[in-house]
């Protein structure tokens, strides 16, 4: 993982895009608004996926007596 600050990042925006999109997640630190990872759309659409995952079993797990007297009817 590469970590970069805000304004290295700005200078240098091609190339820490092409470092996030290659499959390599950046930090950026900013002394004001603390700091974000960059990662590229693929590794979100699976980040993505799984916290939807996670969220469904933990609403099934809170639930599941609920949504089998539910579908049972």
């Amino acid at each position: 993982m590469k970590i970069i600050n805000f304004t290295d990042a700005r200078a240098k925006l091609s190339d820490i895009h092409k470092t996030a999109v290659s499959g390599e997640p950046v930090i950026i630190r900013h002394k004001s608004f603390g700091k974000a990872v960059l990662i590229s759309e693929a590794e979100y659409r699976e980040f993505a996926a799984n916290k939807l995952k996670q969220d469904v079993a933990a609403i099934f797990d809170e639930f599941d007596i609920e949504l089998r007297e539910l579908s049972d009817r």
